[in-house]
């Protein structure tokens, strides 16, 4: 049996985790707001942010990201990380991931051929 789950697989186990771990988080400002699908939307935009942050360092060649093993395993951090706030996301929004990225693909994306400006 392989340990790689599918993308449906992954949605549901962390739907479950976060659920569990953050079902009635409330702004800590605004006490009567839920943050419910608002704290992922703003994670994914956070994780983006340090993976820009990594990619540029890696760049300039400073911070320590001119090491190539320090910098992908920031940029994995973050990657992983985006897709874990996006599956939390979706699962609050009531977005199957797995349908989504397929019909996305298959009737749009696929479709797109950028050499020819179509």
């Amino acid at each position: 049996m392989s340990d790689y789950l599918s993308l449906n697989e992954i949605q549901n186990q962390i739907s479950i985790w976060s659920r569990k771990n953050f079902d009635t988080q409330v702004s800590k400002v605004c006490p009567n707001l839920v943050l419910d699908s608002l704290a992922p939307l703003l994670g994914i935009v956070e994780e983006v942010g340090e993976l820009c942050h990594a990619t540029l360092k890696h760049h300039q060649g400073i911070r320590g990201y001119d090491n190539l093993e320090y910098y992908r395993n920031q940029r994995d951090d973050a990657v992983g990380d985006i897709m874990v706030y996006l599956c939390d996301y979706a699962s609050r929004e009531g977005i199957d991931l797995q349908q989504v990225l397929n019909d996305v693909w298959k009737h749009e994306v696929s479709k797109r051929d950028w050499t020819n400006g179509k």
